[in-house]
């Protein structure tokens, strides 16, 4: 009854149903699913503390399953909904591989970092993140903000190879890597990155 509310999108009726389901079959061969399940509708109903617990409760008991690498993923995005973004990037680094999964967590890694007001932990995450996940949709939003951190840390070229990669934000990178070139006083580098503005 749980499985088939979960699927119906009644969340509300599906928790409940899940919890007495833990508490009378506490070694049900389903309870891996059933943990899954609850996490997935109470980060869906706005617990995302409660959602954590749940994903972290399947981690704890299901260190070999398949759907381990989900829980840790979904776990992380609801302790970044519940403002715990250092629990959420250590949740999100957790979810490892080299998969479409891998670089998603990579990228929300970041995210939570940045939210965190770590620039350094955020730093070394965008730079994992564009070496390792070149084709991901935002790579090239995350080559911008690595030219914002390097720009902001002094590493004038640096940021501006950064930013010549930044197809997101293309207009205001063209600026910053003119701005860039001009304090490195070259020139004609700046008024090139300034003209491809127009």
């Amino acid at each position: 009854l749980a499985a088939q509310a979960h699927r119906l999108g009644d969340c509300r009726k599906a928790v409940p149903l899940l919890q007495r389901f833990e508490a009378e079959y506490p070694d049900s061969p389903r309870m891996e699913e059933g943990l899954m399940l609850r996490g997935e509708c109470l980060h869906e109903l706005g617990g995302h503390r409660l959602a954590a617990d749940s994903f972290t409760e399947l981690a704890r008991r299901y260190p070999k399953s398949k759907r381990l690498r989900d829980a840790l993923f979904k776990k992380g995005l609801a302790l970044h909904e519940a403002g715990d973004f250092e629990g959420s990037a250590a949740a999100m680094k957790a979810v490892g591989g080299t998969d479409s999964l891998a670089a998603d967590a990579a990228y929300n890694t970041v995210l939570s970092d940045l939210k965190a007001k770590d620039n350094a932990r955020a730093m070394a995450g965008l730079e994992h993140f564009v070496k390792n996940f070149p084709h991901h949709p935002r790579t090239g939003w995350a080559y911008f903000k690595v030219g914002e951190l390097r720009e902001a840390s002094g590493r004038h070229a640096a940021a501006a190879l950064a930013y010549s990669k930044a197809a997101e934000n293309r207009g205001q990178a063209l600026f910053n890597m003119g701005r860039c070139y001009e304090k490195l006083r070259k020139t004609a580098l700046a008024k090139e990155a300034y003209e491809s503005l127009r």
